[in-house]
């Protein structure tokens, strides 16, 4: 007598099976914009506790060293004066009072007159107009900038290039800073020119080609062991693209492909979901050499290979 009874442990309900496909589609399409947002808010969240709050407390020392250099003599009426202490320097009463109103209990009214007429600007101004919060950001942006401009220059990279060799002889620093170097100009230098060019490479093996991308010309010792013309090539990793190896292989064994960079980098970091559109236009080239290779290495089983 056959056993022809199936077993009903292993069929779910129709509703756990709906909850579960819906719940994940769900999290396709609310996860990015949840994620992107999170994580544009701890860089906000970042800049402005390192960058912003530095600098804004910069600024507030510069307009305080400017107004007490001008007020830094005894008044002759002294009755809106104020003396810090028997022998400090005298301050407007009512920038005192501004102070010792707002500090929290305990804390004493600063003795310098510089940080006294820093924390009256904080109080009086910024404060009360949220927006002058910014101002930090604009700050450091400007000043950025200009360091950017001056180390555009032939003398700003001399002395940059000295003291970069200096910070990379130091014990723990050459450690460190070469690997934060690098992975900063990953994110933050211009890739497009640096990448300029997507190719197709076999790599590690015969048979398995690898998207890569071309960072530029080749060690000349190498070519000139080799009597090759060479290149090196990029191979990012999946998921995380910054990542990969650097390789150089000869003119002849690569194919271009006709996509961008940023294709290219959608499709390494999906791990080839996202696929760039195929185009008719512009069909990829590969060079002769490469297919001649090609066909000594690989077997034709039937089939020949594309020009």
């Amino acid at each position: 007598m056959s056993d022809q009874s199936t077993p009903q442990h292993d069929k779910k309900p129709a509703f756990v099976q709906d909850f579960r496909r819906y719940f994940l589609r769900g999290l396709v399409v609310v996860l990015p914009p949840i994620v992107t947002v999170w994580m544009l808010y701890e860089l906000g969240y970042f800049l402005y506790e390192n960058v912003g709050k530095r600098a804004n407390k910069s600024v507030r020392y510069v307009a305080a060293f400017v107004i007490a250099e001008s007020r830094t003599a005894p008044p002759a009426d002294k009755d809106n004066w104020t003396q810090l202490n028997t022998a400090g320097p005298w301050v407007p009463t009512h920038v005192y009072n501004t102070v010792r109103q707002h500090l929290p209990p305990g804390q004493r009214v600063p003795t310098r007159v510089h940080d006294l007429y820093e924390q009256y600007i904080y109080y009086q101004y910024y404060e009360p107009r949220w927006y002058l919060s910014f101002s930090g950001l604009l700050v450091a942006a400007v000043v950025i900038y200009f360091i950017g401009h001056v180390l555009a220059t032939f003398i700003g990279r001399s002395i940059w290039s000295v003291a970069e060799q200096t910070v990379a002889r130091l014990p723990i620093v050459r450690a460190v800073y070469p690997h934060v170097k690098q992975f900063i100009d990953f994110l933050l230098s211009e890739q497009q020119r640096e990448y300029s060019r997507v190719v197709a490479v076999e790599y590690p093996r015969r048979g398995i080609w690898s998207i890569g991308l071309v960072t530029g010309e080749a060690m000349g010792d190498l070519e000139r062991a080799t009597g090759q013309e060479l290149m090196t090539i990029f191979v990012p990793y999946s998921p995380w693209s910054m990542t990969g190896y650097a390789i150089t292989v000869s003119r002849t064994e690569v194919i271009d492909l006709n996509i961008t960079v940023d294709q290219a980098i959608r499709f390494v970091v999906s791990g080839g979901v996202i696929r760039p559109p195929a185009t008719e236009s512009a069909p990829v080239t590969r060079p002769a050499a490469a297919v001649s290779a090609q066909t000594r290495s690989l077997p034709a089983a039937g089939a020949e290979p594309r020009p």
